[in-house]
């Protein structure tokens, strides 16, 4: 994937997940206490799905798709989200909610990666058969005795 469509990935990142606070914002829920852990649990999710959907050929590739979305979001939080929440960047939560966003990056990334390689399938062909080799002792091939 190149750089410029991880920006934009990035970017979808960020603006699905302001979307998507918003609305649970707007519908009534900014007063709920545990609007932080709905919030996070959603971060997870959509690194997940992103990761899966950027498809890393390797999970290097994916921490470093993670991060890329990681400073994008950052950098759009304290541009845009600081103007409706001043102490947002202070907020341990929001930092919880990138962690578990870069968790699910991570899963995400490790299955793509896994799949890539092939490793996500169950051997279809069964050994050939091998024949026991001969025991080892005394009077078989590589004995010393003989």
């Amino acid at each position: 994937m190149s750089l410029k469509y991880s920006i934009l990935l990035g970017l979808l990142m960020w603006v699905l997940m302001f979307a998507i606070v918003s609305a649970l914002m707007a519908i009534g829920l900014a007063e709920w206490n545990y609007l932080w852990i709905l919030t996070t649990i959603i971060a997870g999710v959509v690194g997940f799905m992103l990761a899966k959907w950027a498809k890393p050929k390797k999970l290097i590739y994916g921490i470093l798709y993670g991060l890329i979305w990681i400073v994008i979001g950052v950098i759009l939080d304290a541009i845009v989200t600081r103007y409706f929440n001043p102490e947002i960047l202070y907020d341990w939560k929001l930092w919880v909610g990138y962690s578990i966003f870069f968790i699910g990056v991570v899963i995400g990334s490790l299955i793509s990666s896994m799949k890539a390689r092939g490793l996500d399938k169950k051997p279809t062909k069964k050994p050939k058969d091998i024949e026991p080799a001969e025991e080892i002792g005394e009077g078989g091939p590589a004995s010393p005795m003989r």
